[in-house]
């Protein structure tokens, strides 16, 4: 069973498990064809002609930028979005990925994506979708405290239990 959270956006947990990613994510992709890029660059969306800015993305080779504008960057090949709580734009249940949250739909757009993660704050939770071709994407869901994710891409390990360190867990 799952660990329940008591957690909003821009709350300390939010902004710790954001800290914990990244610092996983750097040390694994350091010194490696990876970077990390952190929330605050804009990820381009093709079709939106419009941006979008994930928690994390992490880039292959050098960043590609929209018309050259340095702020919109076009070649992301993992987001990781931090779930704040249940919303109407995010729906586990749903039937379709279409359905389960705006930005993943969005995104999809994007050539380059090849990962997209979804970390749950109330709950010890991530699901991790794979691109397998260009519209049909896996999904593997890992929770618990015991429990490993392991990037497609970087071959990145994310242990949950370091994931949600010092993130109040309602243990």
């Amino acid at each position: 069973m799952a660990h329940r959270l008591s957690i909003h956006r821009n709350s300390i947990n939010y902004g710790r498990l954001l800290k914990n990613l990244i610092r996983m994510l750097e040390a694994s992709c350091s010194h490696s064809f990876y970077e990390v890029i952190p929330k605050g660059v804009q990820v381009w969306l093709p079709v939106e002609q419009r941006g979008v800015y994930p928690d994390i993305s992490i880039i292959a080779g050098e960043p590609l930028f929209h018309n050259g504008h340095a702020n919109k960057l076009t070649n992301p090949c993992l987001v990781v979005e931090i779930l704040p709580e249940r919303t109407p734009f995010y729906n586990p249940m749903a039937s379709t990925l279409i359905d389960r949250s705006r930005l993943f739909h969005r995104c999809r757009s994007i050539p380059y994506l090849q990962e997209y993660v979804f970390v749950h704050q109330q709950e010890v939770r991530i699901e991790q979708f794979h691109r397998v071709q260009e519209s049909l994407w896996t999904l593997a869901v890992h929770e618990g405290m015991d429990s490993v994710v392991e990037l497609n891409l970087t071959d990145t390990r994310l242990p949950l239990m370091e994931v949600y360190d010092r993130v109040n867990a309602g243990r």
